[in-house]
């Protein structure tokens, strides 16, 4: 047993560079399809290394069997989902520069808040509503900084349509977690992500 403080330190950590890892990329992608190569086999070495490198992790760990059932809820999670979503936030890319993009697609929160309470999961308190739209007011003037009018709505419509199917991916796959590892549950989605890209190859 670890002693707590040493287990939120831990903890803080490895969401900070979970944020920042998340947080790059867009601009690591457009790196690299600048360099040369086209998305889609980007895509699918990104999950090749994270299953591998989840893959030998996973080893390490001791955990009961994950349920046939969980395997192809997680499955179909990461094969539809999980790759859509990755797919067209990038392919946003297209139409708009890396930073509007971001800023767009971290509307999720909104999004999430609103089909939550669609949903009856969650009450939109006054609190939640006067955080949400000063988060929304400060995304607002960022995108809107340089000129609106700038921004391709093509491509703005792809990264809002990414950020809605984000804040409905969060709830499907907490509920697909759970009673699996983190670990494990983590290497299936990245595991079955691989095949939707395959065939766009």
């Amino acid at each position: 047993m670890h002693p707590a403080g040493t287990d939120t330190a831990r903890a803080t950590v490895l969401i900070v560079i979970s944020a920042a890892s998340f947080g790059s990329l867009s601009a690591l992608s457009l790196l690299t399809t600048r360099a040369g190569l086209p998305l889609i086999p980007a895509m699918l070495w990104r999950y090749l290394l994270a299953a591998g490198f989840l893959y030998v992790l996973k080893r390490r760990e001791d955990g009961a069997p994950v349920r046939r059932g969980k395997i192809w809820h997680l499955a179909l999670i990461g094969a539809l989902a999980q790759a859509s979503i990755t797919y067209l936030s990038l392919l946003a890319l297209d139409y708009l520069p890396v930073a509007p993009l971001a800023f767009l697609f971290y509307t999720y929160p909104a999004w999430l808040a609103i089909t939550s309470a669609l949903r009856g999961k969650e009450k939109l308190t006054q609190p939640r509503v006067v955080a949400l739209a000063v988060a929304m007011i400060g995304i607002s003037v960022m995108v809107g900084a340089p000129s609106v009018q700038s921004l391709n709505p093509l491509g703005v419509l792809i990264a809002l349509g990414t950020a809605v199917l984000y804040s409905l991916y969060l709830p499907a796959i907490h509920s697909a977690q759970e009673g699996v590892p983190p670990m494990a549950s983590t290497s299936l989605l990245c595991r079955e992500s691989r095949p939707a890209f395959w065939w766009r190859v």
